[in-house]
């Protein structure tokens, strides 16, 4: 739900695969949901089952997300299918931060909000200069996930077929 972090809508629990909950694991206690402060802890989701696998030609992924803590400027975003490949894309939120901003802020300090839409099929370079992982999104599901001082009010996915 996009409501800004508010936390009186209940529970907005994410679901993370097994694979993927193991994973966030190795990074401290995993956030079981959206809107909640973050404090050595990740965030997982799994999209899965949500289009049809082998018919990917498009897809968007829209998030809003908030530094939680004192940590938050080494943290990353994560795009993958574990346990294998495992992670394919990945990139520092301050990277982000400042391409979103247009290079006047590089810094994602406690407090700092961004909301991203990002394109499956050009992705900003990341760490391998892997843009495009619309090939590993043919089998019908994409692992998120973000840590570990870093809290997620929304987290959206569009696929579309060819």
């Amino acid at each position: 739900v996009a409501d800004d972090f508010d936390p009186a809508n209940g529970a907005e629990v994410s679901s993370p695969s097994a694979d993927l909950a193991a994973q966030m694991a190795a990074c401290g206690s995993p956030l079981s949901s959206f809107d909640t402060p973050a404090s050595a802890a990740c965030f997982g989701h799994t999209f899965s089952g949500c289009w049809n696998p082998c018919d990917v030609v498009r897809g968007t992924l829209s998030m809003k997300l908030r530094a939680s803590g004192n940590g938050s400027q080494d943290d990353e975003l994560h795009l993958g299918d574990w346990p294998s490949p495992g992670n394919i894309w990945s990139a520092p939120l301050s990277h982000l931060l400042e391409i979103k901003t247009g290079g006047s802020d590089a810094s994602w300090d406690p407090g700092d909000t961004m909301t991203l839409t990002l394109d499956l099929g050009n992705l900003p370079v990341a760490d391998r200069g892997l843009r495009n992982i619309l090939a590993a999104v043919q089998d019908g599901d994409l692992d998120v996930m973000v840590g570990s001082e870093t809290e997620i009010d929304y987290l959206t996915g569009k696929i579309d077929g060819g």
